[in-house]
C-alpha cells in the first residue's frame, strides 16, 4: 500500500529526474529473499523482535486527545501496556504496573486523574511517575518521593505524540529533521482527531509492514488508488509510457507548487545499517484529484499554511510501525501493534483542522474513505499471504524492483536480528542485497 518514491536503492532520489527510474533499476539488488516461514512463526523470533520495536519510535496519538492536565490513555507498545498522561509541563509516560507487586494500575483506557493509585496496596504516584504514598515500607531501593514507574520516552512533534520504551531522546530528535519541516506547514499542532478505526488481524506483524513498503500490489487490489492517484504509474508498473506521464504530471504540478512556495520533494533516511530510520516527502495527488476522496476534491477545510488547495500528499513512514499521509485536507495515521507471532493489531486514525466542525464542515464517512477502503483491501491479501507462507514447503521469493523499501525493510529488520545475535550468519542469504 505504501507508495515506493523514495526508493531504497538511491542515497538521494531526485523526484523530478527524467532519469529517475533508470537510475532506480540500475541500483536495485535482486537478490534480497522475502520473510521466511521461520521469521514470520517463530515464537523465538517474536520475542526478539518486542526488542528490536522496544528501541523504535511510534506515533501513538495527537496532543488534541488530552484536554487537561491529568488525561491519560492506556496504550499496548512493543508488547507492553504503557500510559501517557498529561502534566503540567507537558507529557509523562510510564509502563502500567506498580513498583510494589506489579499490578496493574490503570484498568480503564482513558480517563483523568490527580495522582495514580494503585488498587492493590494503594501506593500512590504523581503525574510524572514519581512515588508519592508507600505505607509501611521499609524497603532500602524504595524511596517515597524519588523512587518512579519505569519511564516510557515521550516526544510531542508538532501536536503528534510519539513514544519509545528505550530509545534515546537523540535518536528522535535525529528522525525529526527530516519530517518537522512538513509538519509544521500543515499546522499539525492545530489539528484535532476526527475518528480512528482499529482492526484485529490474523498475521505477523512483517507481513502488514511489507505489504505497506511497497505499492508492486495497487494495480491489483486498489482500483480506487489507481484511479484517483498517479503515483502508481512508477510505484506499480515498469512501463516506461506510464513513467513518462508520472513525470509529465509531477514536473507540472512541482513548477506550480514552488510558484506558491508550498514544500516539495523529498526527505529521507532508509538505511539497513542505522538503528532508526524515516522518509518524508512531498508530491502530488494526481493533476485533477485535489485530495484522496470519492471524488477527489477536498472533504474538510484547508489545514495548515496553505492558503489555496495544491493537490500535493506528504507521506512517509516513522519506522516500522508508523505510516503517515498529510492532504490539504485531512492526515491519516497508520500504526502496527504486534500483539503476538500471528496476531496484529492495526490503528488507523484520521485528523482535521481543529477548528473544522464534524456535521457541518466535514463527514467522517467521507474523510476516512479512502484509506478505510484501501486497508480492508490489504487485510485480504494479507491473510492469504499469511495462509501460504505458513506452508511447510513455502520458500520465499526475492523482491523485485518495484519492492525496493520492502527489500530494504527487510534487509533492516535482519541486520537488527543480527545484532542481538538471535540468528545464523547463513540465514541471511540476501542481506547485503540492498546498497543503500
Amino acid at each position: 500500500m505504501l507508495h515506493s518514491k523514495c526508493l531504497s536503492g538511491l542515497k538521494k532520489t531526485k523526484i523530478f529526474s527524467g532519469d529517475y527510474m533508470a537510475n532506480y533499476y540500475q541500483d536495485f539488488d535482486a537478490s534480497v529473499p522475502s520473510f521466511s516461514r521461520h521469521e514470520l512463526q517463530s515464537v523465538e523470533n517474536f520475542e526478539a523482535d518486542l526488542k528490536i520495536l522496544a528501541r523504535q519510535w511510534v506515533l501513538l496519538d495527537h496532543i488534541s486527545s488530552f484536554s487537561a492536565v491529568g488525561d491519560y490513555k492506556v496504550f499496548q507498545l512493543a508488547g507492553e501496556s504503557v500510559v501517557i498522561v498529561r502534566n503540567e509541563q507537558g507529557f509523562s509516560g510510564f509502563l502500567n504496573f506498580c513498583l510494589h507487586r506489579g499490578a496493574k494500575l490503570c484498568n480503564k483506557s482513558h480517563g483523568r486523574q490527580s495522582a495514580f493509585t494503585c488498587p492493590y496496596h494503594a501506593w500512590r504516584y504523581d503525574l510524572t511517575g514519581v512515588l508519592q504514598q508507600a505505607t509501611a515500607c521499609t524497603s532500602k531501593r524504595i524511596t517515597v518521593g524519588e523512587s518512579r514507574l519505569k519511564e516510557v520516552s515521550v516526544r510531542v512533534e508538532a501536536g503528534l505524540i510519539f513514544a519509545s520504551l528505550q530509545a534515546e531522546h537523540s535518536t528522535f530528535s535525529a528522525s525529526a529533521e527530516l519530517f518537522a519541516p512538513f509538519l509544521a506547514w500543515h499546522n499539525t499542532s492545530a489539528a484535532k482527531i476526527a475518528g480512528s478505526k482499529r482492526f484485529v488481524a490474523k498475521g505477523n506483524w512483517k507481513l502488514f509492514a511489507d505489504n505497506f513498503f511497497e505499492c508492486y500490489h495497487c494495480r491489483v487490489l486498489h482500483p480506487e488508488m489507481c484511479e484517483l492517484a498517479v503515483h502508481p504509474k512508477i510505484t506499480s508498473t515498469i512501463s516506461a509510457v506510464q513513467h513518462e506521464q508520472y513525470m509529465a504530471v509531477a514536473q507540472d504540478w512541482y513548477e506550480k507548487v514552488a510558484a506558491l512556495g508550498h514544500p516539495v520533494g523529498e526527505r529521507q533516511s532508509l538505511m539497513p545499517e542505522q538503528e532508526h530510520f524515516s522518509v518524508m516527502y512531498r508530491v502530488p495527488v494526481d493533476s485533477v484529484s485535489l485530495t484522496l476522496s470519492k471524488t477527489g476534491q477536498l472533504v474538510a477545510p484547508l489545514m495548515g499554511q496553505a492558503k489555496v488547495a495544491d493537490g500535493g500528499e506528504t507521506f512517509g513512514y516513522l519506522g516500522p510501525l508508523t505510516l503517515l499521509n498529510i492532504y490539504n485536507d485531512y492526515g491519516y495515521s497508520l500504526r502496527l501493534n504486534p500483539i503476538s507471532v500471528d496476531e496484529t493489531e492495526l490503528i488507523l486514525t484520521w485528523f482535521v483542522a481543529g477548528d473544522a466542525v464534524e456535521g457541518k464542515d466535514y463527514q467522517f464517512a467521507e474523510v476516512s474513505w479512502f484509506w478505510l477502503t484501501t486497508v480492508q483491501q490489504d487485510l485480504e491479501i494479507i491473510e492469504l499471504a499469511r495462509q501460504g507462507t505458513s506452508s511447510r514447503f513455502y520458500q520465499p521469493g526475492d523482491y523485485t524492483m518495484l519492492e525496493a523499501d520492502s527489500a530494504g525493510f527487510a534487509s533492516w529488520y535482519r541486520r537488527q536480528l543480527q545484532q542481538q545475535n538471535q540468528i545464523k550468519v547463513p540465514d541471511l542469504v540476501g542481506l547485503a542485497a540492498v546498497n543503500i
